[in-house]
Parts: structure tokens; C-alpha cells; sequence
């Protein structure tokens, strides 16, 4: 059994409140309900027109689905590893930039 804040969790237990969602995911209930708000954050539904609840199994996925892969890309100077670089999004720029870098090395 897991305790969550005054609300244990048991292993059998597959629906959270919110307060528990956000102890679960390491998270203010503040900012769980702004994503509520703002439609982001992890899937809910709400028990009647004002209970909102979380599924574990969502939970789960969701934080599976915002885990980000490596792009085990490395910037170098003469063989040297200066820099890494983990996401995908930099790695049309650290490629520009490691040809500068080898541009600028050369001359």
C-alpha cells in the first residue's frame, strides 16, 4: 500500500482523486486542475457533474507518453565532446553548428 499525503493508495486501486492523481504524478492539485482547464495534462472524467477522477492506468500512460527518447547527439571539437544534446528539436541546429565548428577548426 502507497500513501499519498491523509489518502493511501492500494496496489487494487485504479481510480485516483485528484488529490491523489497529483501526489501520484509529483504535481500541485493547483496545476492539475489549470490542466483541466486548459484540456491538457492527463485524460479525467468526472463521477457525477462535479467528482473528477483519474484512472492509474491513464496516469501511467500518460507519463510513458511525455517520456522523451534521447538524440544521443554530440557536439566535438578536434575529438573532443563539448556538449549533448537530448532533444530531437536541437538537433538540426547542433548539426549546424558542429559544421561551423569543423568549418572554423579547419581554417
Amino acid at each position: 500500500m502507497t500513501h499519498l499525503g491523509s489518502e493511501p493508495i492500494t496496489e487494487q486501486q485504479s481510480v485516483l482523486t485528484p488529490r491523489q492523481a497529483a501526489r501520484y504524478l509529483g504535481i500541485s492539485q493547483a496545476l492539475l486542475r489549470c490542466w483541466r482547464w486548459r484540456n491538457e495534462g492527463p485524460p479525467f472524467f468526472r463521477a457525477g457533474s462535479k467528482l473528477v477522477r483519474y484512472r492509474r492506468d491513464d496516469l501511467d500512460f500518460w507519463i510513458q507518453s511525455r517520456l522523451s527518447e534521447p538524440c544521443a547527439s554530440a557536439l566535438q571539437v578536434d575529438g573532443e565532446r563539448i556538449a549533448t544534446v537530448d532533444d530531437r528539436k536541437l538537433a538540426a541546429p547542433v548539426r549546424e553548428a558542429r559544421s561551423l565548428i569543423t568549418t572554423a577548426a579547419r581554417t
